[in-house]
């Protein structure tokens, strides 16, 4: 009795296994088979991938020269902007300097004429201008009064002061012109130059008309700079 009961029990488990190891069997090739799919996937997405990079370089060849053309290219365009930078600082140092020299210049004049007048209780306007010291408001007091109110009357010519601070006024006013020219021209060509540098390879790979464009336009630039700057330095020696 016993003897049959073990023998039903081992039957037992033995088709529990039996289907077991049946079910795993059917399950296995078929995840088998989804992994293979799967890699066949990737693979041909990654030749297509592959194609598609070469078929874009066939398309964009690059050549030695259009890698120098593109190096002197990029170095050309950021030399101006360096250079640019540098010679406009040195032409503003050098304006401040003289304008200063001019100013100095300016005020002896005016001071020499506004000690000439009267007590302050005769000429207030005149005092409120040199307190503010509005310089084409004072000349054009002392150009409009003739220095009549003169003290004692002794005919002081007024051209001996008037004239040279008109003068000199004058020519500040005109550097200082021609030096916010300078400083807006220069500018806008180190903008352009800074903004060529990273199309330097479209410009390069459009050929050699957007190149020699490119570089006139550069070239341009900097000679225009230059012009202004040599005007400037060479209105100011003009009072040195």
């Amino acid at each position: 009795m016993h003897t049959l009961k073990l023998n039903l029990v081992t039957g037992g488990a033995i088709c529990s296994l039996a289907v077991c190891l049946f079910a795993y069997g059917q399950e296995e090739p078929a995840s088998n088979e989804q992994a293979i799919t799967e890699r066949i996937g990737e693979e041909a997405e990654e030749t297509q991938e592959a194609e598609e990079t070469q078929s874009t370089a066939a398309a964009l060849p690059i050549s030695d020269e259009q890698i120098h053309l593109d190096t002197t290219f990029y170095y050309t365009f950021s030399t101006i902007a360096q250079t640019l930078a540098g010679a406009i600082g040195l032409l503003a140092a050098f304006m401040i300097y003289h304008l200063t020299q001019l100013d100095r210049e300016i005020r002896s004049h005016l001071t020499t004429l506004y000690s000439r007048y009267p007590s302050a209780n005769e000429t207030v306007g005149l005092d409120l201008l040199w307190t503010k010291y509005d310089i084409p408001a004072l000349l054009k007091y002392f150009e409009e009064d003739k220095l009549e109110q003169l003290q004692g009357g002794d005919g002081l010519d007024q051209s001996l002061y008037l004239r040279p601070a008109q003068s000199l006024f004058g020519h500040r006013q005109i550097l200082l012109s021609r030096l916010r020219t300078a400083l807006w021209w220069t500018g806008v060509t180190i903008l352009g130059s800074v903004v060529m540098l990273p199309l330097t390879t479209l410009v390069v790979a459009a050929g050699w008309p957007a190149v020699t464009l490119s570089l006139l336009l550069g070239v341009s630039a900097v000679a225009g700079c230059l012009f202004l700057y040599g005007r400037i330095v060479l209105g100011a020696t003009e009072v040195l």
